[in-house]
């Protein structure tokens, strides 16, 4: 009879247990639903004054959810998904067209026009128009790229006869609209304007997949070479000698790197 009655003691003790831990799991839940609602609610409220502070809210709202293994709360994602698109930086412009590029910083925007003989520089911000780039051999915008610190843009140019009046890249200063080199090279259309990450070498890549290198200061050709593969985008190695592809590298390495397309 003992034996009986511990262990009908032993059942309600275990029993009490199961629901002590269940009530304290839907008590977690329930504070874990209410953060997530209130993290969602003051993201709502920081979406006109502090956008950023708004996202890192609604993060932190999914989160809640996501470290205890469960799904984001409805609450949280719409007000994630407000956010980030609240905070979107968008630049519409008309008289703008084809290529693209803009600066590290953020401030500037370049790209073809309309007119095809023309790079447009833009105000990112505001969209204003700063600037309208036109080569007097009015040959072809093809590509344009920005330096590393931003303070050069390199316009490529389709160049059908070169005949030594038409440059194939021409390098501007942004801010002036003045130009800073003129670089001569074989006729054809060149893409991919590329600055070393010093930026005393540019390179850029024609319509036949070659890639040309050459001096900014002097504007004098350090080399060219044809990548395995057709050259895409171009990168240069990290110590800004050579570009990706460029057969110096092969053979120091034995491997011969292709241009990235």
């Amino acid at each position: 009879m003992l034996l009986v009655g511990v262990g009908v003691l032993l059942v309600l003790a275990l029993a009490a247990g199961l629901l002590f831990l269940r009530q304290r799991d839907r008590a977690d839940e329930a504070a874990r639903t209410a953060q997530t609602r209130q993290l969602a609610s003051d993201s709502a409220l920081a979406l006109e004054e502090d956008p950023e502070r708004s996202i890192l809210l609604a993060l932190e709202a999914v989160d809640v959810s996501r470290s205890a293994g469960e799904p984001a709360l409805p609450e949280a994602l719409g007000a994630l998904q407000t956010a980030v698109q609240t905070s979107r930086v968008v630049l519409r412009r008309d008289d703008g067209a084809f290529v693209v590029d803009a600066s590290p910083d953020g401030a500037l925007v370049a790209s073809r026009s309309l007119e095809p003989a023309t790079a447009i520089i833009w105000n990112a911000v505001t969209g204003e128009m700063l600037g309208a780039l036109t080569d007097p051999g009015q040959a072809e915008v093809w590509d344009l790229g920005f330096s590393p610190d931003g303070h050069l843009l390199a316009v490529t140019y389709a160049v059908a006869e070169a005949n030594g009046t038409s440059p194939v890249v021409v390098v501007w200063d942004p801010a002036t609209g003045e130009q800073v080199s003129r670089i001569f090279g074989p006729d054809g259309a060149y893409g991919s304007p590329t600055f070393s990450p010093d930026g005393r070498l540019l390179a850029a890549a024609n319509d036949e997949g070659r890639v040309m290198v050459w001096d900014l200061a002097s504007t004098a050709e350090r080399s060219s070479f044809a990548p395995e593969s057709r050259a895409g985008s171009i990168e240069f190695l990290p110590d800004g000698q050579f570009p990706r592809g460029h057969p110096a590298v092969a053979r120091a390495s034995r491997v011969l790197l292709a241009g990235r397309s």
